[in-house]
């Protein structure tokens, strides 16, 4: 019986039943058969379970591929898009050969990874103001060729030839007025939504309008704004007024800018105001819950700020005025030294002077014709992009608080009486201080460098900067 059987085998040690079964196995050519096909199919069935998963993972892979979009089979449409960024960490909005933490990388990284566009070259782009490292912008512009939902209206790019006759310049100076189709605009995407969705926090488009498809946001820009914000301490207002007007009109600013020799050839600019002004309280209100908000925010005493508006600029040109004007302010120097600097003809060296920091300033406004432009902003996307910038606001403010109370608990404990702190060096009057060589020398200089290059090389290629400084230039 089977219960005799297994209190049979309990009486085997390991070794025991060891040779039992294979004496049994031995006898039983059958039971021997069996089990080596038994462990044969078995083998052979994991090996085929194997090749079929590895056909399933397979399979799933291929269908898990990603797709390859076909641009093809949407119009594309000419856009001009507003943006927003705080670019203290990052290197500038222009891209870079050996950097991808610019403002361009992003949007650039954005745009394709939203299939709005297949690549930079073929986009069409223009920027109007090239900001450097550390510079924002509340109003930057920028233009390319987007896909659209739509077949045809404003800005949809119908393959229509650009007249022989005309060059680039004379067709960014040409009439611009579009008719926005503001009814069709509604079908279209939510250009907004889309790009902030996966664009870094710092940086937001906050409106989107169809453009004429000959737009340049550069060349059709009628004036840039830009504002510096400081803290007016023990500065001269007044002062600073005088001596910020004297800035306005058509002059060459040679000696308020970092001169680019090699690209630029004419300093004269037009600055069409200046004004000093003091930044308004703010009230934070969250646009979702009142009580989650301060009710009062004010920033610290005597913040102000310069705006300023011109046609373009020069490289660096915005901080190396506000540099001079902060000596005024100062004291350091007297606004009569703002007419010197500007009389390049007895001042046609630049003195040496450091140029006031890129933190405070904005890039305020991109101003073009009525007409030309047509901001949309869906309402339901930009409650989502108030509530963005109220929760970065919110973060920021935080952090101001932390840094305050610091600040204010170290100011409160009394300094001991000791050595006498480090005294700062005297003034040297800007005229009296080491200057850079005369813009003529230098171009001298780049010219000679020209010409030794074409020596050495029969056939040689100038790549020229499209644009120069804290904006581009209108050419």
């Amino acid at each position: 019986s089977r219960s005799m059987q297994r209190h049979q085998l309990e009486q085997y040690d390991k070794d025991g039943l060891i040779d039992l079964i294979l004496k049994i196995q031995s006898s039983t050519p059958l039971l021997a058969s069996s089990s080596s096909s038994s462990s044969s199919s078995s083998s052979s069935s994991l090996s085929e379970g194997h090749e079929a998963n590895a056909a399933t993972t397979s399979s799933k892979g291929k269908s898990k591929a990603k797709r390859v979009f076909d641009m093809s089979r949407y119009k594309q449409r000419h856009v001009a898009l507003r943006i927003s960024y705080i670019g203290w960490d990052y290197h500038g909005l222009a891209s870079q050969a050996d950097n991808d933490n610019t403002i361009e990388a992003h949007l650039f990284s954005a745009l394709k990874k939203t299939c709005l566009i297949t690549s930079r070259e073929d986009s069409h782009y223009s920027r109007c103001g090239r900001t450097d490292k550390g510079v924002s912008a509340f109003g930057q512009v920028v233009a390319l060729h987007l896909r659209s939902n739509l077949k045809e209206g404003p800005g949809i790019i119908q393959n229509t030839p650009t007249p022989s006759h005309m060059d680039r310049r004379e067709i960014a100076r040409a009439s611009l007025v579009i008719d926005h189709d503001l009814d069709a605009d509604e079908k279209e995407l939510d250009y907004v939504y889309i790009l902030n969705r996966v664009l870094p926090p710092e940086i937001r488009v906050t409106a989107w309008s169809a453009v004429a498809p000959d737009f340049s946001a550069r060349f059709s820009c009628t004036h840039r704004t830009y504002k510096y914000f400081f803290l007016l301490g023990t500065m001269s207002l007044p002062l600073l007024n005088e001596a910020g007007q004297m800035l306005v009109g058509d002059h060459d600013f040679r000696n308020f800018c970092k001169i680019d020799a090699e690209n630029v050839t004419n300093f004269r600019r037009v600055m069409l105001s200046l004004t000093v002004e003091q930044v308004p309280q703010n009230e934070g209100t969250s646009p979702s819950s009142e009580d989650d908000a301060p009710a009062h925010h004010h920033p610290p005493t005597g913040m102000y700020c310069f705006t300023i508006s011109g046609y373009a600029f020069l490289w660096h040109q915005i901080r190396c005025m506000v540099a001079v004007l902060f000596l005024i302010g100062a004291g350091l120097e007297g606004p009569s030294i703002i007419t010197t600097l500007l009389d390049v003809e007895h001042a046609p060296e630049k003195p040496h002077y450091d140029m006031a920091s890129e933190v405070p300033l904005v890039l305020y406004d991109c101003g073009y014709e009525p007409g030309v432009v047509a901001w949309r902003r869906p309402l339901h996307t930009y409650a989502k992009l108030v509530e963005h910038m109220y929760q970065y606001w919110r973060s920021s403010a935080l952090k101001e608080a932390v840094v305050d109370l610091m600040h204010t608990q170290v100011a409160s404990v009394p300094i001991p009486p000791g050595p006498p702190s480090e005294v700062k060096a005297p003034h040297i009057p800007l005229m009296n201080r080491p200057r850079d060589e005369t813009l003529e020398r230098k171009q001298s200089r780049v010219e000679t460098k020209r010409n030794k290059a074409a020596e050495q090389s029969p056939v040689t290629k100038r790549v020229k900067r499209d644009d120069v400084g804290d904006t581009n230039m209108k050419r």
